[in-house]
């Protein structure tokens, strides 16, 4: 007699583990298990303007593509959009969209008279990015400098010297997930 009470108790505590362990896990309440973080990746981007860029990577995505937009060569440019232009097969979405509507759309960076300077004078811009923490987020710091422009002798004058900062600001910027498992640009807002 003793066993089967020894069984039954045991049977007892193990359906009862079993419900609890089932119940803890949220069977029956409106849970989604977490994603999985090994997703596969496999979405090299060659490109003549960025060389390859790691898009299985969303900082270094991103890093790449703000480098390419944020540096302007005026010597070669068409027009300040030119470097945007660059850079869209690193976007997707409204950001894409935006930039392939040319130096009119609302995806267009414009420098302005200092672009029309730095043309006249023989001398380009480039960006470099960096990451940094701001209030818990992470936003990327665009620093530009002067440098000449590839076969350029630029001329010095009101456009700067070499070396000189041209601009100093910050970014931030969301990325959106593709089938291949790596990310685009799909919008950033300057501050």
């Amino acid at each position: 007699m003793n066993t089967r009470i020894r069984a039954s108790a045991i049977a007892i505590a193990i359906l009862g583990a079993a419900l609890l362990a089932l119940t803890g896990c949220g069977i029956g309440e409106d849970t989604v298990p977490p994603a999985s973080t090994s997703r596969s990746c496999s979405d090299p981007l060659s490109n003549t303007a960025f060389g390859t860029a790691n898009t299985c990577d969303q900082t270094q995505l991103i890093t790449t593509a703000l480098t390419v937009m944020f540096s302007w060569d005026p010597a070669t440019d068409t027009n300040p959009h030119s470097a945007s232009a660059r850079a869209l097969p690193l976007m997707t979405g409204e950001l894409h969209t935006a930039t392939e509507q040319g130096p009119q759309g609302p995806g267009s960076i414009n420098p302005g008279a200092d672009w029309l300077a730095q043309r006249d004078a023989g001398w380009a811009t480039t960006a470099q990015v960096s990451v940094a923490r701001e209030d818990g987020h992470v936003i990327y710091l665009v620093h530009q400098i002067l440098t000449a422009s590839p076969g350029k002798k630029p001329t010095p004058g009101p456009a700067g010297r070499s070396g000189r900062t041209v601009n100093d600001f910050s970014v931030t910027a969301l990325t959106t997930r593709v089938s291949s498992g790596g990310f685009r640009l799909s919008q950033i807002q300057v501050r």
